[in-house]
């Protein structure tokens, strides 16, 4: 009730709060074209927030119609505003083209951006350019670099990757301690590796 009066007297973070509530049906029934009215109204002021949940919207057709144009626009104008979901978001976009045209480019810029700011899905991604050069001068060494930090972050594709190339001393010096490590921590999270389970077996019972 009081994000209510407090967004009718135009308090961007009102808006912003209670298009959440309203989206998740949360304190209030879930109405998601009323949240993406207040998501609307909230990114007029320029709420990062506000333009990327409103992105997600026109992208899942959710109180708005599909329309992947807008939710680039969105995203791009949240993109600007060092908001590291909606940059990896807007990359995603330009690599597939989807609202926007296909670009390699500018799909490298914007997941990079994300990518420095800590997102483990980007910092995954980004290596991915970074390893075969789409978009982006292929580094393959400032690749493992990404994709470790992505790997320390819990992102579990990120581990099986870098398991593999510790496992075959591709790009980094063989390591079958690390190559374990890594692949254990991955399969725990759900991402099953055959040749890495083989691998695993040549331990020692010291290394293991």
């Amino acid at each position: 009730q009081w994000y209510h009066k407090a967004a009718r007297l135009g308090d961007v973070n009102a808006q912003f709060a209670l298009a959440v509530m309203l989206a998740k049906g949360r304190g209030v029934g879930r109405d998601y074209e009323a949240a993406a009215n207040l998501f609307e109204l909230a990114s007029r002021s320029g709420h990062a927030d506000a333009h990327y949940n409103l992105a997600l919207l026109y992208v899942n057709g959710t109180g708005r119609p599909t329309d992947m144009v807008k939710a680039a626009e969105h995203l791009k104008a949240a993109a600007e505003q060092d908001h590291a979901a909606a940059q990896y978001d807007l990359g995603g976009l330009y690599e597939m083209g989807h609202g926007v045209e296909h670009d390699d480019g500018l799909a490298a810029h914007w997941i990079r951006r994300a990518a420095y700011k800590g997102l483990a899905a980007a910092q995954l991604e980004f290596a991915i350019m970074l390893y075969k050069g789409r978009g982006i001068i292929q580094d393959r060494k400032k690749a493992v670099w990404f994709l470790t930090a992505a790997a320390e972050k819990g992102n579990a594709v990120a581990q099986n990757r870098l398991a593999r190339l510790y496992a075959y001393g591709e790009i980094v010096e063989a390591n079958i301690i690390k190559a374990t490590k890594w692949h254990l921590l991955a399969r725990d999270r759900g991402v099953s590796d055959f040749k890495l389970d083989q691998y695993i077996s040549r331990l020692t019972k010291n290394e293991l």
